[in-house]
């Protein structure tokens, strides 16, 4: 004979399964992508080397690219310690998770600020960059938006975890 078992019981359990798994997948996938971006870095210095660019235009490209490379390296790694703390917790509205997602806008935000400033100045020191410098410039206008969005979320998630502790504590 089967046990009479609740049906919001049953699914709140088969939710924290689902939750776990996609959050697990997240983690991995931020992993993944890091691992490509890093790729491409060395990828498109090796490709520069490989064509006859000279030393200036290398240490060009390598530096720019170094420098969103930081930013997205920071903020997927950041983004991959949310994931792996919200596999783990009970509500995502906790301090420690929007801290991270502050982390992560913070990261994004302050690289492409510093590729802007060293984008200026490589454009005009090497000509083979000067011509594909609006790649870019289109890549890090992105991470000003994706980290503007991010520090929207942080406060969301700042604000959520508040409205969690007064429920904790009206509870």
């Amino acid at each position: 004979m089967k046990k009479a078992v609740d049906v919001n019981a049953r699914t709140l359990e088969e939710e924290k399964k689902d939750f776990v798994l996609i959050c697990k997948v997240f983690e991995v996938l931020c992993i993944v992508i890091t691992a490509v971006f890093a790729f491409i870095a060395v990828v498109v210095t090796g490709i520069s080397v490989s064509l006859g660019a000279g030393i200036k235009d290398v240490l060009v490209f390598s530096a720019n690219s170094a420098i969103l490379l930081f930013g997205m390296i920071s903020a997927l790694n950041f983004g991959r310690t949310i994931f792996k703390s919200l596999k783990s917790g009970e509500t995502p509205f906790r301090y420690d998770i929007a801290d991270k997602v502050k982390g992560a806008s913070l990261a994004l935000l302050l690289s492409s600020f510093l590729s802007i400033l060293v984008l200026g100045g490589s454009c005009l020191i090497s000509e083979a960059f000067a011509g594909i410098c609006h790649y870019y410039f289109f890549i890090l206008m992105s991470g000003f938006v994706a980290g503007g969005i991010l520090g929207i979320m942080s406060y969301v998630m700042n604000y959520g975890c508040k409205l969690q502790q007064e429920s904790d504590e009206t509870v």
